[in-house]
């Protein structure tokens, strides 16, 4: 299966065609569900546990919101020139996490076999519709990943991967409308 690849003004000309119904409350309350997706080449699985809100405003504030972008064919040497310097949890927020109830909401297998990036990435999309579904009020989710790729193609709305692109477009209509 081949994906087009879309051009830049196209993505800009979507993004301006939402501007009219697209609203951002940076100051929506941060979701008291804690969820962790994770992927593998064929399955997937989420798991979340409720707390009260300290908790998941500590785990928002210490976020990477922009992640890093991460290429395959990259050397040692490149990631050195990176520089990237990894931020450690506080161990009693560690604690907390590694303590906590997590529940399985979800586990599943995918049709066909695919790279854990774009797994992930479904995972990641499951997770937002499944709290599209559950509530209508806005809230910004706090949900753990592993996978770096994934976080920076999220934070920033697109990747490099024309297929990973794909994935992030589908959620945009969760993300604006709810």
């Amino acid at each position: 299966m081949s994906f087009p690849r879309s051009k830049p003004w196209e993505e800009l000309l979507v993004a301006m065609l939402h501007l009219p119904i697209a609203i951002a409350n940076v100051r929506a309350l941060i979701s008291s569900r804690v969820t962790r997706a994770d992927a593998a080449p064929d399955s997937a699985g989420v798991v979340s546990y409720d707390v009260s809100q300290p908790l998941p405003q500590a785990f928002f504030d210490f976020s990477e919101q922009k992640g890093r972008s991460v290429r395959l064919d990259w050397t040692t040497a490149d990631h050195e020139l990176a520089g990237w310097t990894d931020r450690e949890l506080a161990e009693t927020r560690a604690d907390c996490s590694r303590c906590a109830r997590w529940k399985v909401d979800a586990s599943y297998n995918f049709e066909s076999t695919s790279r854990v990036n774009l797994q992930e990435g479904r995972a990641m999309r499951k997770v937002l519709r499944d709290s599209v579904t559950r509530s209508s009020q806005p809230e910004r989710l706090v949900n753990g990943t592993d996978s770096r790729v994934i976080l920076h193609a999220w934070a920033q709305g697109r990747s490099l991967s024309t297929r990973l692109n794909s994935i992030l477009r589908s959620c945009l209509g969760l993300v604006v409308l709810g």
